[in-house]
């Protein structure tokens, strides 16, 4: 009885490892490679399909320059940005026309992150109508937000830009902006 049931314990384990490791010969072809030092992925089988990642970070270039004060900019500079500089406060400089539809969809994200943070960062916002040649009144410190945006470059709304408590321009971005990336950012400047 012990040698029948042996037997079949070997006839099962042989079954078991020709069965595991058994080759499909279909595709039995091999290729030969030659190591040219650069490594590239294999390229996916023909049925799969590839993910696409979600890069939800600009790709307009970072200028993590100080942010113009002093000299012959102190005078441009509105008084809340001088004000938040001297105090070393981070601060999130928008520049938005309240006429744009997209304005307040913006101010909807800004608000998500301004209340996780409030007290660690400063809004300051620029409407550019109010300061537009031929408007009936142009207040001086909108006049001064024109100055200083032209001198940061900002060509267009929405534009928004993130100092941290340094004074050092940490992100700007030109167009909508993600809750999620700005919350990054904001955390980035006020650490």
């Amino acid at each position: 009885m012990r040698r029948l049931i042996a037997a079949l314990l070997v006839l099962a384990l042989a079954l078991t490892l020709t069965a595991c490791g058994k080759k499909d010969d279909t595709a039995t072809t091999t290729t030969t490679t030659t190591d040219t030092g650069s490594s590239a992925p294999p390229p996916p089988p023909s049925g799969a399909v590839e993910e696409v990642a979600v890069d939800r970070s600009p790709t307009e270039t970072v200028d993590f320059g100080e942010f113009p004060r002093g000299g012959s900019v102190a005078t441009i500079t509105p008084t809340v940005i001088a004000e938040n500089l001297q105090a070393g406060t981070a601060m999130i400089v928008w520049y938005y026309d309240s006429t744009q539809t997209q304005t307040d969809d913006i101010r909807a994200e800004i608000d998500k992150v301004l209340a996780d943070y409030r007290g660690l960062i400063e809004l300051v916002a620029f409407d550019v109508r109010k300061g537009v040649p031929g408007a009936a009144k142009v207040d001086p410190e909108v006049e001064k937000a024109s100055m200083i945006a032209e001198r940061l470059g900002v060509t267009s709304t929405p534009y928004l830009i993130v100092v941290d408590t340094q004074g050092l321009i940490t992100y700007r971005v030109r167009g909508p902006v993600d809750a999620d990336v700005l919350e990054r950012e904001v955390v980035r400047a006020t650490q």
